[in-house]
């Protein structure tokens, strides 16, 4: 590509060998003047016999190149050549002479040897950066080495302008690199031929209007893409034109992912070139193309069985493309209806794996502005179901009395217009936030409701999910026979719809019965079955729930430091995914292990850091069960003033938990 250093490696190889050669010729240029091969024949003859007439019909220019050659040492260097057939006539007769060649275009020659150049690895960037310019930190060079994309050209622009602008500091020009819109015009110089946007206009210019029109187009895609992607996006018929850019190298293809992608640099060339209204014309057209890609992630993923990983690995190689359409989308959901409905159905088709792989910060935002779309349309449907979904999110950031307001309207909505499916899924789940600020008796209640109308309505799924809650209530209320008895069903439907993370969940669930009634070995399966899913689905959130559950098993029988383990790795996957529940619920377990190892101190530590976390997410349980272990530890500790304070307070909470579920 454009400033790759090719004729720099080129010239470095000429000199390299010259010294073992009689002549060394540099026919520079070759590409901008477009010599013919009978021009540069020419300038090789005369660099023997300098008053060989070229316009004298007797002289029959190529034998006399090939007799000068034959028995002659001769290196010559012909620098941006365009294609085979202007470079095949200049080939030597014999292997005497050496022909160092290097073109924008990927072609090859008979006998020849072929290298493709990459952009630099960071380390060799960085080296060449401060071949430039020295007194720069190792930092301050990565980040301008990676603002120029590793290209060497743009490397030793910007190289060339902090070591000749005085009062240009380093960290100020990495400011104004990181401004996508300016970043060009900083990395170009008076002179054209050093000049990463003149370099690449070089090559843009010789597109027919058809390669260009498709080259355009494809700046709007993010990073790489597939030939299905850009025929239908850039309207290019079985991608001719994107093939023809990548015979020119102003597009890169990864042959082992069968991808294909723009240079940083290149993409932002790229944009500028946009004419009238194209670039939001490309943005549209994308958008909705990459929400039927998303689409057909989320009907692979609700199939189940190996089809939810087809789904999740479709999501996964187009998701900064799926992306960039849904943020394009948010931000015109006002210009059409088209629009619009765009908005709201990325949300309602994402969602399923949205909640996999998505923070729950970034889901509220795109529920929000999905749910707006709704109102706009005045859908209902699509309102009960950004509601119902807005509110798992604020559940997962442990905003319980957000979620369950979330949860009722959605409810709400759902009986208003006869949706069955919808007001059995709202029920389960306001069942559960129920059950986490310790209404266990109205949690069952929505449940059971929850249950029948799943049954009544032959929705699987939605019976799994109220049979599993069902028994996790249960086990909280002490019936473990209850319990056993709901959650081996939900796992055995799960298992039925091959539900992945389904059957994830009724393994973690069904280890914890397990671990109550003393089946330790059966509880250690359960979770070992449970993280081999979470990890073939890359379910981050998951596999935090089911270490601390293997941890629970350890810590059953005794193994202190196992249990320490697992419960530091789902400590910091639960950080990783803002997963607050979680992370309290590991703080006060790892708490536990230092009180029965006698390390107070310590235990108070992760207790108090976890009863702050329970504070914030309304967990009465959790903060009961916290309270009284440090009323226990300050008894032990003879501080019977804090012990009596913080046992009273638990208490009281259990008081409070017990008139409710009455």
């Amino acid at each position: 590509m454009p400033g790759i250093g090719k004729t720099a490696v080129a010239l470095t190889l000429g000199h390299k060998v010259a010294s073992n050669y009689r002549l060394y010729l540099d026919l520079k240029g070759i590409e901008g003047q477009s010599f013919s091969p009978t021009q540069v024949m020419s300038h090789v003859i005369q660099a023997f016999h300098p008053n060989f007439s070229l316009s004298d019909p007797k002289n029959d220019i190529l034998n006399i190149y090939r007799s000068l050659l034959h028995d002659k040492k001769v290196v010559l260097l012909l620098d941006n050549v365009v294609d085979a057939k202007q470079i095949e006539p200049l080939i030597p007769p014999t292997k005497s002479s050496i022909l160092i060649i290097t073109s924008r275009q990927y072609f090859t020659l008979r006998g020849g040897l072929h290298k493709k150049l990459d952009i630099l690895q960071p380390q060799y960037a960085r080296e060449l950066l401060a071949s430039i310019v020295s007194h720069i930190s190792t930092d301050i060079a990565d980040q301008i080495c990676y603002f120029c994309g590793y290209l060497p050209m743009a490397i030793c622009i910007a190289g060339n302008l902090l070591a000749n602008t005085i009062d240009l500091r380093p960290d100020k020009y990495v400011i104004m690199l990181s401004n996508e819109r300016d970043r060009l015009k900083h990395l170009g110089t008076d002179d054209p031929n050093l000049s990463v946007e003149a370099s690449f206009n070089l090559s843009y210019q010789t597109l027919t209007v058809e390669s260009a029109k498709v080259f355009r187009f494809l700046a709007v895609f993010p990073g790489s893409f597939d030939a299905m992607a850009a025929e239908a996006v850039c309207n290019d018929k079985e991608h001719k034109g994107l093939s023809e850019l990548v015979k020119r190298n102003l597009v890169l293809y990864d042959k082992s992912a069968e991808r294909y992608y723009l240079h940083d640099l290149m993409r932002l060339f790229a944009i500028s070139k946009f004419i009238d209204n194209e670039q939001n014309i490309a943005q549209q057209i994308h958008a909705f193309y990459y929400f039927q890609v998303l689409v057909t992630a989320n009907l692979y993923y609700q199939k189940g069985r190996n089809n939810s990983l087809i789904g999740l690995r479709l999501f996964d190689r187009e998701w900064i493309n799926i992306r960039t359409g849904h943020e394009w989308a948010i931000t015109h959901l006002r210009d059409d209806s088209r629009v619009t409905q765009l908005c709201t159905e990325y949300c309602a088709y994402g969602e399923p794996i949205y909640q996999l792989r998505l923070l729950p910060t970034v889901r509220v935002t795109l529920l929000q502005r999905a749910l707006v779309a709704a109102s706009i349309l005045k859908d209902p449907d699509m309102e009960s179901t950004h509601l119902g979904n807005l509110g798992i999110a604020y559940s997962d950031l442990g905003k319980i009395t957000i979620a369950i307001d979330h949860y009722k309207k959605s409810l709400e909505i759902q009986k208003k217009i006869g949706d069955r499916q919808g007001e059995s899924s709202s029920l389960v789940v306001l069942g559960q936030a129920y059950a986490r600020s310790g209404n266990l008796q109205e949690a069952i209640n929505c449940y059971e409701n929850a249950l029948v109308i799943s049954c009544e309505t032959k929705h699987r799924k939605n019976e799994a999910n109220a049979r599993g809650s069902l028994g996790l209530a249960y086990q909280d209320l002490g019936n473990s026979i209850l319990a056993q008895k709901y959650l081996e069903e939900a796992l055995l439907i799960s298992i039925e719809l091959g539900d992945i993370r389904g059957q994830a969940v009724g393994l973690c669930s069904l280890s914890s019965i397990y671990i109550h009634n003393n089946l330790i070995g059966r509880a250690i399966k359960c979770c070992s079955q449970g993280i081999e899913i979470c990890e073939k689905i890359d379910d981050q959130v998951g596999k935090s729930y089911i270490l601390g559950a293997l941890a629970n098993a350890y810590m059953i029988l005794g193994d202190l430091g196992k249990a320490s383990d697992c419960y530091n790795q789902s400590l910091v996957l639960a950080r990783e995914n803002n997963d607050l529940r979680a992370e309290a619920t590991n703080l006060c377990n790892l708490g536990e292990i230092s009180k029965q190892a006698r390390d107070n101190q310590q235990a108070i530590e992760y207790y108090n850091l976890g009863l702050l976390i329970l504070n914030r997410i309304e967990d009465k349980l959790g903060k009961e069960n916290v309270l009284s272990s440090l009323g226990e530890i300050y008894e032990e500790k003879d501080d019977l003033p804090l012990a009596i304070e913080f046992l009273e307070k638990s208490l009281d909470i259990a008081r409070d938990v017990n008139n409710v579920n009455k």
